[in-house]
């Protein structure tokens, strides 16, 4: 007869309660995990399958030990489910702050090379911004003030004559003799319409001149517009991220991530470039700046952005001690344990804790 060292019972009793002590964390953490998601269109439907879980987990657990080898399987599976909930609790979690800094950063550096690029097509186009573009904001504010006065008034009168030698004196500026217009229509509108397109064709003949001739630029307002877009973005932001954001160590709770400030101003920098780089392409210098995506920290508690972080991020210390934790919890702790209780082969079954057995017969 093969016999075996018996375990003591308090040993078995440890090594049970070390169990259940570790799935007791992480079915709470399975269920912190899952919050983001919410199950069942709450909050707290995480919780119902996390119980779930646990209870298979636990059922699969005890035959496992107890010389099943199929369930361990099923343990095993349980067990990485919890693995990957626990993953988006803990990960962005403790992991919050650093993520928003590395993104803020990333924004900056983006937007300084946007904006430099920027400036180099601008010199290339010939257009040189500064006051070229104010006079060419002038013109358009000019434009709207005599269109509106045309069409409330009926008629174009001294104070419509006044803007309108001002439209001209800044087109003469650039050896563009001027636009004359005169009342040749009682309609209301259709005069209005009528010197609306003669000012538009003025302004973007200015324009064609002005940036390479027209060259390949198929939308000259758009392309001058998202240049002094990009500028404002830059004046306005880069100070908010290097002096607010990046230097901040406060913590970011995940339950305020859809109300935190700054990863609120991160998605409007991100949604900012994005229009402003996007005019600047559709004008003809199409695929010169590749969009954003939104801000990746307005996704931290979602399953897909954790394992999305966690693969750009798989040269950090800080992402791999986030996942040795997990996994020793949810799987090495409860592997471990199996090891040292599972019966084997020939093992005599210890029935010392289950109390007086009655005969099969008599």
């Amino acid at each position: 007869m093969t016999s075996t060292k018996k375990i003591p019972p308090i040993v078995q009793l440890g090594a049970w309660l070390l169990s259940l002590i570790v799935f007791a964390v992480g079915f709470w953490h399975t269920h912190l995990g899952l919050k983001e998601m919410k199950p069942f269109r709450s909050e707290w439907g995480g919780l119902a399958i996390a119980a779930i879980v646990l209870l298979l987990l636990l059922i699969t657990y005890w035959y496992a030990v107890n010389g099943k080898k199929i369930a361990l399987v099923f343990y095993i599976l349980c067990g990485f489910v919890f693995f990957i909930c626990n993953l988006n609790y803990f990960y962005p979690a403790y992991l919050s702050r650093q993520l928003v800094k590395e993104e803020a950063t990333f924004l900056n550096d983006t937007l300084q090379n946007y904006s430099n690029k920027a400036q180099a097509v601008q010199k290339t186009s010939g257009f040189k911004g500064g006051k070229q573009f104010d006079n060419y904001q002038r013109l358009n504010t000019l434009k709207n003030q005599i269109v509106t006065e045309v069409r409330d008034l009926g008629g174009f009168y001294q104070n419509s004559q006044q803007k309108l030698d001002e439209f001209n004196k800044i087109l003469k500026e650039y050896g563009n003799n001027g636009v004359h217009l005169t009342d040749d229509n009682s309609d209301k509108a259709a005069l209005a319409r009528f010197y609306e397109g003669h000012l538009n064709a003025e302004i973007q003949a200015l324009l064609a001149s002005l940036v390479n001739k027209g060259g390949d630029l198929a939308d000259v307002t758009n392309f001058v517009t998202g240049i002094k877009e990009l500028d404002s973005l830059q004046i306005k932001y880069t100070t908010i991220l290097k002096d607010s954001i990046i230097p901040d160590n406060s913590a970011i709770l995940l339950e305020n991530v859809t109300t935190d400030k700054q990863i609120d101003v991160l998605q409007k920098l991100v949604t900012g470039i994005n229009g402003s780089t996007s005019k600047i392409n559709h004008s003809g210098r199409k695929d010169l700046f590749q969009p954003l995506e939104e801000a990746q920290t307005r996704n931290l508690g979602k399953i897909a952005h954790t394992l999305k972080s966690i693969k750009n991020r798989s040269d950090k210390t800080d992402t791999w001690a986030i996942i040795f934790l997990c996994l020793f919890i949810d799987l090495l702790v409860p592997l471990a344990i199996y090891v040292l209780l599972r019966k084997k082969g020939q093992q005599f079954e210890d029935k010392s804790l289950q109390g007086k057995i009655k005969p099969a017969s008599f």
